[in-house]
């Protein structure tokens, strides 16, 4: 009998692929924002590049992005039929499109918002909503736990909190 009948069947779902080679590979983006800057025309990229998105330069070098910025607009990511895995203990979570103080524009999770606050605005929405309080807010960078695999390793990278204390006050 061979060993492969005994193999139970694997099911893949959205977000079981991972390769710790591409996440070792992707940490100066995840762990400290690193991007690419043009040497021609000076614009900056993320994440990073080998050919410059404005001029087709291909005199790149990498640079140390900001860590401060502001938010554009956010949006609320609650799955409604079944989360991904490795994010079941993340719900509800804010996304928000973020433009860093020198000019790059990405999207990152916001957290530390209190959960309660969050369910009631999913829950039983006021006048102004959260997302719209949180748009033009200044936002620093964190380094904090994305994600846990089905084999128990563990994905680290960037995320934002907000950066006036009294937000909630």
């Amino acid at each position: 009998m061979s060993s492969e009948a005994n193999r139970p069947e694997r099911i893949f779902r959205l977000g079981d692929c991972h390769s710790q080679a591409i996440l070792w590979r992707k940490k100066p983006e995840l762990y400290r924002l690193v991007g690419s800057l043009c040497q021609d025309c000076a614009k900056k990229h993320f994440p990073r590049r080998r050919v410059c998105a404005y001029c087709r330069s291909r005199r790149l070098e990498d640079t140390q992005l900001s860590h401060w910025g502001k938010i554009i607009s956010a949006q609320f990511w609650s799955a409604g039929a079944e989360p991904l895995r490795g994010y079941e203990d993340l719900l509800p979570q804010v996304f928000a499109l973020i433009e860093l103080s020198d000019g790059v524009k990405l999207e990152a999770e916001i957290i530390d918002i209190p959960q309660e606050l969050l369910r009631q605005e999913l829950f039983e929405p006021g006048p102004e909503g959260l997302l719209e309080t949180l748009a033009g807010n200044r936002v620093r960078m964190v380094f904090r736990r994305m994600r846990k695999f089905d084999n128990g390793n563990l994905t680290y990278g960037y995320k934002f909190v907000l950066d006036n204390n009294n937000f909630y006050t």
